[in-house]
This record gives C-alpha cells, sequence and structure tokens, in this order.
C-alpha cells in the first residue's frame, strides 16, 4: 500500500468522517501534482523552470479556497479580498 493509504487508514479510527474526507479531498491534491511528474514532458518543464505548478481544492459547503503549499506540502486557505489574492 503507498503511503497515502497507510495515512489513511491511520486517520480512519480517531477522524470524524467528515475529517477523513476533508483530509482525502485534501490529499487528493498532492496527489494528482506528483501524478503530473510521471510524465516526461512535464519533468523536464518543471526541472527547466519554464513550467510551475499548483494545486487548490474549493469546498462547496464553506466557499473556501485552499492551496497546496509546495515548501510544507500543507493545504492552506487562500485569503481573498477584493481586487484579488492575498
Amino acid at each position: 500500500m503507498d503511503p497515502l493509504g497507510v495515512e489513511v487508514l491511520q486517520r480512519a479510527g480517531s477522524e470524524t468522517p467528515e475529517g477523513l474526507q476533508r483530509f482525502c479531498e485534501c490529499a487528493s491534491v498532492g496527489q494528482s501534482l506528483k501524478n503530473l511528474t510521471t510524465f516526461s514532458f512535464i519533468r523536464e518543464r518543471l526541472a527547466s523552470g519554464t513550467l510551475r505548478i499548483n494545486g487548490a481544492h474549493f469546498s462547496i459547503e464553506n466557499g473556501e479556497l485552499m492551496g497546496l503549499d509546495a515548501g510544507s506540502g500543507e493545504i492552506q486557505r487562500i485569503k481573498l479580498f477584493v481586487g484579488g489574492l492575498s
């Protein structure tokens, strides 16, 4: 089993169903970005600096936009204000 699957199983005993669902939704963002790097043309452009990929998750339930922090690998709330992002 991959590390993400192991973490989901570990959390399953202590998380509420909603918390586990949210974890899985957010974790899938990072997994999707990781999957993109399996394509050689993506890896090449990332390595050359001609491409940058970002991940985001939008919660319809509460209207929050979450972004994947490339440094920490954590999903963090993106604060919106009139006129753009902060």
